[in-house]
């Protein structure tokens, strides 16, 4: 999920724009069959701080599972995946009618 994040972190960043959202989809915590379940969460962390402090405004977006709240503020949760187009227009609605200053990364990681 880290290396994700950071693939599309940067190129959002290499834009000029005077807001920059990202909408993360996630169906769960970030695992791989041979991976180390807290390094790569520590990872995904690690990377939410780093693009949080440059500017990126990061949505959470869980399909059908939690665990995007644990990384992501704001964060949502989708059940039904018929639910998430308007979820997650909702969600960005909400984003944009903000001031526009980046929150600071995960819950409880500030």
């Amino acid at each position: 999920d880290g290396e994700c994040l950071e693939w599309a972190g940067e190129r959002l960043l290499a834009h000029r724009a005077r807001r920059r959202i990202m909408l993360v989809l996630s169906d769960g915590h970030p695992v791989t069959g041979d991976g180390d379940r807290a390094l790569l969460q520590a990872d995904l962390r690690r990377r939410i701080r780093r693009f949080t402090a440059a500017g990126v405004e990061l949505v959470g977006i869980g399909i059908g599972d939690a665990a995007a709240a644990a990384y992501y503020d704001p964060a949502i949760v989708v059940t039904e995946l018929d639910d998430l187009p308007a979820r997650a227009f909702e969600q960005l609605s909400r984003t944009l009618l903000e001031s526009g200053r980046p929150r600071g990364g995960a819950p409880g990681k500030r």
